[in-house]
């Protein structure tokens, strides 16, 4: 459903030198030009609408497909968001829990823990949601 056409005009200066232009135009899409259509619909009964009704489908799915994409990251940002609220409570309950069991160190190794791995998941969650490097692009 491409057409393609080429047109080149060559000329001569005062010096000889030759000098030329060169065009090419293709057309690219679902939809043929409508030349094509009218020959096409010579041959083929109901050729436009055929195409139409295809070139509609095709956008529909492209439309599905966004939508259930969307829809699955939503999902996923969600499930990643309860997972850091679960990994920080345990975290910082285990802290505080040695904090009142008189092991402050044990304390300030887990909340320190605790809060570099909740940061980085934190970072790594925005940046795929924010179409960054982590997301296969």
């Amino acid at each position: 459903m491409a057409k393609s056409g080429k047109s080149e005009v060559v000329a001569r200066d005062k010096d000889g030198t030759e000098i030329g232009f060169s065009h090419e135009l293709h057309d690219h899409g679902p939809l043929p030009s409508p030349e094509d259509v009218e020959r096409y619909g010579a041959m083929i009964p109901d050729f436009g609408d055929r195409v139409m009704k295809m070139a509609e489908q095709m956008q529909a799915g492209d439309i599905r497909y966004r939508d259930e994409a969307a829809r699955q990251n939503h999902g996923q940002t969600t499930l990643g968001q309860i997972c850091i609220a679960v990994i920080s409570l345990c975290g910082y309950g285990t802290a505080v829990a040695a904090l009142m069991l008189d092991y402050p160190w044990v304390c300030g190794a887990i909340s320190s823990i605790v809060t570099v791995c909740v940061t980085a998941l934190v970072v790594v969650s925005r940046r795929n949601a924010d179409g960054g490097e982590n997301n296969g692009e």
